[in-house]
């Protein structure tokens, strides 16, 4: 629908890598790891990779652009053996944080419009961090 430009406006989670399609980034955000305000990791400083080593993470299922970033952190500070559970939404991977189950790994605005946003307490891990920006195809 974007190439033969039956829409108005397009939306990407990522450049465009196509000749045809110019893009911008419209909307900047960050995958970051959040735990449960009360969480042992949520009162520390500084995470290390070793600290969630034994952590249930919870993160989007296979095929979003999401978990390609996921995945691609995980690999970097080699996490990818740790304990995972796939979730379908980012409500559930919420509600799993929010029981304590473990970390979940999303994007930060999905926690400004949180009604318990002081529930979740985003770490300070830097090797679990990244931008994750939406861009506006121009038409």
């Amino acid at each position: 629908m974007v190439l033969d430009r039956s829409i108005d406006v397009g939306f990407i989670s990522k450049p465009s890598d196509r000749d045809e399609l110019e893009s911008d980034c419209a909307v900047m955000d960050e995958l970051v790891p959040i735990a449960a305000s009360n969480h042992r990791l949520a009162r520390r400083g500084k995470v290390n990779s070793e600290e969630l080593r034994n952590e249930m993470l919870f993160f989007r299922e296979e095929g979003s652009t999401t978990r390609q970033e996921t995945d691609r952190m995980l690999q970097e500070c080699g996490l990818t053996e740790s304990i995972a559970m796939e979730a379908a939404s980012y409500q559930a991977i919420k509600a799993s944080v929010l029981e304590g189950a473990g970390v979940g790994i999303v994007p930060l605005s999905i926690l400004d419009s949180s009604e318990k946003l002081d529930a979740y307490t985003a770490l300070n891990a830097p090797h679990l961090r990244s931008s994750l920006d939406l861009h506006r195809i121009n038409l």
